[in-house]
């Protein structure tokens, strides 16, 4: 079947094709204009990005400590709302002072109490950052921006 944008392709090419076996492939025409073709969505990807980050950001910058921007007529154009905090365990550090602890310890009573507080000391609840969401749908080219 001729490839598509859909992921089971995308999946299914990496998976059947895993290794190199030929130095190159020379490309007919078509497929020429397709790496061109490419190349150009490509930069024209990073223009885009550029252009959404500055606007966001400008966007941002307007609303300062507001929850949502709106349109004169009501309409939330966008929010940018805090989020719930977030744990986060330092797996790392738990797992050498458990291997520490069980080195020492066999009784399971306490193996447990243990690695509960164990957890809880390498536990951290970090704060929620703020979520931006765009609202707004693009206008057609007959509407009035007023």
């Amino acid at each position: 079947p001729p490839a598509d944008a859909d992921e089971t392709t995308t999946k299914y090419l990496s998976a059947r094709y895993a290794t190199v076996e030929r130095e190159s492939h020379v490309a007919s025409d078509e497929v020429e204009l397709a790496a061109y073709a490419l190349a150009q969505t490509r930069a024209d990807e990073k223009e885009i990005k550029t252009a959404r980050t500055a606007t966001e950001n400008y966007l941002k910058q307007e609303m300062a400590d507001a929850g949502a921007l709106v349109a004169r007529d009501g309409t939330v154009l966008v929010t940018w709302n805090e989020t719930k905090g977030r744990t986060k365990i330092d797996w790392k550090a738990a797992y050498e002072e458990m291997t520490a602890f069980l080195t020492y310890n066999h009784d399971d009573d306490a193996l447990l109490r243990q690695v509960a507080t164990i957890l809880e000391v390498h536990t951290t609840e970090g704060p929620g950052g703020r979520r931006f969401l765009l609202k707004a749908t693009p206008k057609d080219e007959g509407d009035d921006a007023s």
